[in-house]
């Protein structure tokens, strides 16, 4: 164990920690909530912005942005609205505890793959500059496990360019163009 399990634990301590203080139930709806609100926005914002314009008779450029907007809140409020109401029932139904140990469970797993994406970027930018000393690496009890969180649960990850992205060595190209000008009334 050395600092980059200390540095490592404390995302998934705070994940736990905040998992557990809001339960599964909301750790979940909060994921599910940005996902589904990001994804509605995009597929119904045209025809919300048709109906606004029908509406008001305006062509602002700035309608598809607010019925995005709109769409991205109003599922963000109907599944938080959803996802109380089965907190309550479950606050009531005595599985509070239940819901608190997995949500720190969901928390830190949602922690994890954070830290595992974080990993994999530091990864394909070691390709050309060392981040980590390789012993740091070694030592650590949390590294090894924690990288292999990403590629599991992103099946594409591992075969992805992202070391592409990043511009290594070999991929910048310099080049200089030198011209001289010579004067045209030149004596011979």
């Amino acid at each position: 164990m050395n600092y980059l399990d200390i540095i490592i634990a404390i995302p998934l301590l705070w994940g736990f920690y905040r998992g557990f203080m809001k339960g599964v139930i909301m750790e979940a709806a909060t994921l599910a909530a940005f996902f589904l609100g990001v994804w509605g926005g995009i597929h119904l914002s045209d025809g919300l912005a048709g109906l606004i314009r029908d509406w008001t008779g305006s062509e602002s450029p700035y309608i598809p942005i607010i019925s995005f907007a709109v769409i991205f809140v109003g599922i963000l409020m109907l599944v938080f609205g959803v996802a109380k109401l089965v907190d309550r029932f479950a606050d009531k139904a005595s599985l509070n505890i239940i819901n608190k140990i997995a949500g720190g469970a969901f928390g830190a797993l949602k922690f994890a793959l954070l830290v595992s994406l974080l990993q994999f970027v530091i990864a394909a930018i070691e390709k050309d500059a060392q981040v980590l000393p390789p012993e740091i690496r070694k030592g650590s009890l949390l590294y090894e496990p924690l990288e292999k969180v990403a590629p599991a649960v992103i099946p594409g990850l591992k075969d992805s360019r992202l070391g592409k992205l990043i511009p290594g060595k070999d991929d910048i190209e310099v080049g200089v163009d030198v011209k001289l000008k010579t004067p045209k009334d030149s004596v011979k």
